[in-house]
């Protein structure tokens, strides 16, 4: 995973205008983007904590809270929006947003499927079929990461040369890119 971080922060919001829908619509490009950039850490330190785990069942508590903070995040993001042209930010981080949802549903629970095989089986052959189709699954992820990671980091630099923002590397970037190494996909990145 690939994300930028801004070099500011400011408590006071220049906001356009509020909807009698909670919606908040941003006049201030930087602190339209500082939001968004704020939405995606509070996920990507969840994240982090889930690749911390050790254990299946520290791996399964993880994911539900990250599952539930990432359903937040698209709450809020929904009812953020921007005066101008946001050259695709809120839909690229949505769209990453809807992955993280699609690997919590749908991949990690082949993958916790197979590591309880894993750790039960006494079969040699079960084991190793297992580990492989953990492997296949682990490449899917990777694989699809990689397209929609691609898509957010180019928005962001669209976003921010348009509105003169000034971007740095996310503090946690060391650590994705410990985790993503030797993910082919994911060190073809532009970044």
């Amino acid at each position: 995973m690939m994300f930028v971080s801004c070099n500011f922060t400011d408590s006071k919001k220049d906001i356009a205008d509020v909807k009698d829908t909670d919606s908040v619509i941003y006049s201030d490009a930087k602190e339209y983007f500082s939001d968004i950039v704020e939405l995606q850490m509070e996920i990507m330190y969840k994240i982090n904590d889930f690749t911390e785990t050790e254990s299946l069942i520290e791996m399964r508590t993880e994911i539900i809270k990250l599952e539930n903070l990432t359903q937040r995040q698209l709450e809020k993001l929904e009812k953020i929006e921007f005066i101008n042209d946001d050259m695709g930010l809120k839909s690229a981080v949505n769209d990453e947003f809807i992955f993280y949802q699609l690997m919590m549903q749908e991949y990690f629970p082949k993958m916790f499927f197979h590591l309880e095989i894993i750790e039960s089986s006494n079969s040699q052959t079960e084991t190793e079929n297992s580990y492989y189709e953990i492997l296949e699954i682990n490449e899917k992820i990777q694989k699809e990461q990689a397209f929609w990671d691609q898509r957010l980091i180019d928005s962001q630099k669209n976003f921010a040369k348009k509105y003169n923002i000034v971007l740095e590397e996310n503090p946690l970037q060391d650590s994705f890119d410990e985790s993503n190494q030797g993910n082919i996909y994911h060190e073809n990145l532009k970044k």
